[in-house]
């Protein structure tokens, strides 16, 4: 296995208002849960009292994207001053849809980059696919920033060469550090910098609906490597929401078309997404299982490969997060045993490729 660690990773998010009822809470711990979450540390399973088996991290650095199921410990004791059902519902939703049923043999094996896992029967150079493709695969890269990991490693490890999209104002687009980097002329050998040894491109623009059809309207068949990032939603995609919503909104507008276009799935080799609920934006139930029923549906096409969850658990600090005796604010969307499911990178592979 191939693992670079990853750039800081998020933390739980709090809780938004819940206008589309009344709220089922309660200040007491939940009951022991009985889903895949529910697995606890060895040194928690005897005062835990539940009798259950122990899950292992898969890694000792709580950074990055793990393939497989993820070990999620329930967070114990309940630190939360409430504990709503329909949130916990939706988040052991939001963990069946991204758990992977895949196995390694079905990918060759499998390849953990910085938070991405990717399935190693996808990620064939640009000649090899050729030879068997309508078309040379590309990598697409929504939301770019200062540096975009997932670019430079399509192009430098898997020689794809790729198109970085960033949602910037004209201002600091023109003041992007990529706009300079090192652009296909040489090894990128010992370079500390953001270095390209495939020539790439960089264009403004947000995540939207409209400008993901735009991207992959002329693509092939599995032909692109597609990676949608939080940058995506920020800068123009805010202004452009005004005050009813956010870029994040948009994003979950593009993601929702891109379900329901089976030639355009079609298009993928692997998908990478930064899913983020946005628990600030305080959304609605319905907002919120609508988003979660956009992850269930990529099922149908796709195989998950793993994802950060893991590793966002194995360094969430209960105790600096949430100090003993603080009535904490319950994160918007969770798993029966208290773990977030907010913010968090997962990856795909098509189930044409992986069978």
């Amino acid at each position: 296995h191939i693992s670079i660690t990853s750039p800081m990773l998020s933390q739980p998010a709090a809780a938004p208002a819940e206008p589309d009822g009344p709220e089922q809470t309660a200040p007491a711990p939940p009951p022991p849960p009985t889903s895949a979450s529910s697995v606890v540390p060895a040194a928690l399973a005897e005062a835990s009292g539940q009798g259950q088996p122990a899950c292992l991290y898969s890694g000792t650095d709580a950074k990055g994207a793990r393939a497989g199921p993820p070990c999620l410990p329930p967070v114990m004791p309940w630190p939360f001053a409430a504990n709503t059902e329909w949130r916990a519902d939706l988040g052991e939703r939001v963990l069946a849809a991204v758990t992977p049923q895949i196995v390694e043999e079905m990918c060759e094996a499998f390849v953990l980059v910085a938070d991405f896992a990717w399935c190693r029967k996808a990620m064939a150079s640009a000649g090899a696919v050729a030879a068997l493709a309508e078309a040379a695969p590309l990598g697409l890269s929504f939301g770019m920033g200062a540096r975009d990991w997932w670019s430079e490693e399509h192009t430098n490890r898997l020689r794809i060469p790729c198109s970085l999209l960033a949602c910037a104002a004209p201002e600091a687009f023109a003041t992007l550090p990529l706009l300079g980097g090192r652009n296909g002329t040489a090894s990128c050998q010992g370079v500390q910098g953001a270095c390209y040894e495939l020539p790439y491109t960089v264009d403004r623009a947000c995540l939207t609906a409209d400008e993901l059809k735009g991207r992959l309207r002329d693509r092939h068949r599995l032909s692109t490597h597609l990676h949608l990032g939080t940058a995506s939603r920020s800068g123009a995609a805010d202004a452009a929401a005004g005050p009813a919503g956010g870029g994040t909104r948009t994003a979950w507008e593009a993601l929702r078309w891109l379900v329901s276009s089976e030639v355009d799935q079609d298009r993928l080799r692997s998908l990478d997404v930064e899913v983020d609920f946005d628990c600030e934006a305080q959304a609605p139930r319905s907002e919120l299982r609508a988003q979660v029923q956009i992850l269930e549906r990529l099922l149908r096409k796709f195989w998950a490969v793993g994802s950060t969850l893991e590793a966002l658990r194995q360094g969430w600090n209960l105790v600096a997060a949430c100090p003993p005796g603080a009535a904490c604010t319950e994160p918007c969307i969770h798993t029966e045993g208290g773990v977030s499911m907010a913010r968090f990178t997962v990856s795909y592979v098509s189930k044409q490729l992986a069978r």
